[in-house]
């Protein structure tokens, strides 16, 4: 079942509900739809908000999420969960416009290694040569987490590989 959140307070909502249970204001202005609104508070400057607005876009899965989620990943914001949300967002909308992304992610040095980490759990859900390519990239890293996650997210035929 979706959940909802006010777009005033953030306050976690039933999905039928049309005014917010915690402050009042109208859930839905009629206007704009779920994925322009979530889209927006990717930027919230609270980032458990925006890890929110992440996993919301993730469960709507409309594939206009996807170009906003790419555009906060390539941003690098300060927040590393915010980057892990965006990363698990992106594997679970399946869309191969975020698979260079991902591997940009993956391989950036200046990035902190849970998001890294999460680049390359991304990748692999996506199978195919995407998961290959990140893999092989990880196992033969200077990182040594990233080598063990690699070795560890590919043992045997457990990945979805052409």
């Amino acid at each position: 079942m979706t959940r909802r959140y006010c777009p005033a307070c953030w306050a976690d909502a039933p999905a039928t509900a049309t005014r917010c249970p915690n402050c009042g204001k109208p859930l839905d202005d009629g206007e704009t739809d779920l994925v322009l609104r979530y889209a927006t508070a990717l930027r919230h400057r609270e980032p458990t908000r925006a890890c929110l607005a992440c996993g919301m876009l993730a469960e709507l899965g409309d594939l206009r999420a996807v170009p906003p989620l790419l555009a906060l990943v390539e941003s690098r914001p300060q927040a590393y969960e915010v980057l892990v949300a965006a990363a698990e967002s992106l594997a679970a909308l399946q869309d191969a416009r975020a698979v260079p992304v991902l591997q940009a992610l993956l391989e950036d040095t200046e990035a902190v290694i849970p998001a890294r980490l999460a680049a390359l759990r991304a990748l692999t859900r996506f199978g195919g040569e995407a998961a290959r390519a990140a893999l092989a990239w990880a196992r033969t890293c200077d990182r040594p987490s990233l080598q063990t996650e690699a070795l560890a997210l590919d043992l045997g035929d457990s990945l979805p590989f052409d």
